[in-house]
């Protein structure tokens, strides 16, 4: 028997020796949990569908906005030469790069 290794015998197959034959006792099937996709679906379907927000939600969602907006001024006047010649910290990046044999020093 498994359950001395820490099977549970309700879920795991045992092969059981009895009378000199051997008997193969298959597990039942584990019943399976519904995916967290299927829960906010029916969920959203249940409060939206009944409100007549559903449309709402789905034009929505076509405008959610990503974090990362790339700018190149602003990228150079946080990370660019002169910004990094103003300050201390910065000229030490520089004097880092050029020892290290850096191309681009900054951007």
């Amino acid at each position: 028997s498994l359950s001395k290794f820490g099977f549970k015998p309700e879920y795991s197959s045992e092969i059981i020796r009895s009378n000199g034959t051997l008997t193969w006792h298959p597990a039942p099937s584990i019943p399976s949990m519904p995916s967290i996709s299927d829960f906010i679906s029916r969920s959203f379907q249940s409060n939206f569908i009944s409100t007549g927000v559903e449309n709402w939600m789905n034009e929505a969602i076509i405008f959610i906005k990503r974090t990362f907006q790339p700018s190149t001024i602003r990228k150079k006047r946080t990370h660019g030469f002169l910004q990094r010649k103003r300050t201390v910290g910065g000229r030490r990046v520089l004097k880092r790069r050029r020892l290290k044999g850096r191309a681009r020093l900054a951007i």
